[in-house]
């Protein structure tokens, strides 16, 4: 059996943890004593995600962040790498969702999708790389959907934005590769979280649909990989459909 990266201490950055999949994974990694950063644009939810780390015996920091933009990104990333005196993980997990047709969906909702979830991703990916490369290597962990490969109805302006950061995704796998930088995308089916379910239809029961820490295991799954090895992505489905 390969050997498993132990991730105690570990320098990780997770965007959107504040609440649901962000806060699951931020808690994993505590649990396993890595240093955190954590960012949203909440500060009093942010500031109890980081009381909760603390009390499992981990480093954590709140850095109150809009990840959308660019100027706010370069400033709080740049404290964050400082206060982690590095970064070895990215875990870019900030996003939301508006469902409506095409011809329903506001230009407003679109654009938001479009900023968050793919230019908050390359954003905050373009804050580390140059600290990975320096270091010798790390991890970014794209918190994308099921909607990044397979179309929906509603979901035009959702699935284009994670489409969009599969593709990032996939590119930023090939460009940093060679210095050690491995980049991987999770893509969740049907969550278990009200900004999942809000607007969409399911016929799937709560307890049957996944649940955020399922995918914060994910994560830790992937990040504790032997560093010659990277997952490109990984699907995560329910198993049962009702």
């Amino acid at each position: 059996m390969a050997e498993m990266k132990n991730l105690s201490g570990c320098r990780a950055i997770i965007t959107g943890a504040s609440k649901g999949i962000g806060r699951a994974i931020a808690e994993r990694l505590a649990a396993e004593k890595a240093s955190l950063a954590l960012v949203a644009r909440s500060g009093d939810l942010l500031q109890e995600r980081v009381t909760d780390c603390q009390r499992q015996g981990a480093q954590a920091v709140a850095f109150v962040c809009d990840v959308a933009d660019a100027d706010t990104v370069e400033r709080q990333f740049k404290k964050a790498i400082d206060w982690l005196g590095g970064v070895d993980l990215l875990v870019n997990n900030a996003g939301l969702g508006y469902f409506a047709p095409v011809d329903e969906l506001s230009v407003a909702h679109f654009d938001e999708m479009i900023t968050t979830n793919l230019r908050g991703a390359f954003l905050c990916a373009r804050a580390v790389i140059p600290r990975m490369k320096a270091d010798g290597g790390g991890t970014i962990i794209n918190i994308a959907s099921i909607a990044g490969k397979y179309g929906s109805e509603g979901g035009g302006g959702y699935c284009a934005s994670k489409y969009g950061l599969m593709g990032l995704n996939e590119c930023m796998g090939l460009d940093l590769r060679a210095h050690n930088i491995r980049v991987t995308a999770i893509c969740p089916g049907s969550v278990n979280a009200p900004d999942f379910r809000a607007g969409r239809s399911t016929r799937i029961k709560p307890e049957n649909m996944i649940q955020a820490a399922d995918i914060a295991e994910a994560v830790v799954y992937i990040a504790r990989q032997p560093a010659r090895i990277f997952i490109r992505d990984m699907e995560v489905r329910v198993t049962r459909t009702a």
